[in-house]
């Protein structure tokens, strides 16, 4: 990347993640005029995080009265979660 920025392929660069986290302080790509980056938060606003908040409320009050929360990453875990959830509602009736 930073030979496409030095040879002109590139006039700019938004970088968010990096191959090596946190990069090197020396690396070629910091401080250049025509980079700019984040300290991997670019996504994170107050908006992501009220949504992010919203979720994961959501998630909780669904679990708490034993239903199977919504947007599950794993969903081959869909039916262990369903079975331990239904088990915790009937010890608890």
């Amino acid at each position: 990347m930073f030979a496409a920025l030095t040879s002109g392929k590139l006039s700019g660069v938004g970088l968010d993640v990096w191959e090596q986290e946190p990069p090197e302080t020396d690396h070629p790509l910091q401080g250049h005029p025509a980079v700019i980056a984040t300290s991997h938060i670019a996504g994170v606003t107050s908006e992501s995080r009220a949504r992010v908040t919203q979720m994961a409320t959501e998630a909780f009050a669904k679990a708490a009265a034993g239903r199977v929360p919504p947007r599950l990453l794993i969903l081959e875990v869909r039916d262990v979660i369903a079975k331990r959830l239904s088990t915790r509602v009937r010890e608890t009736s």
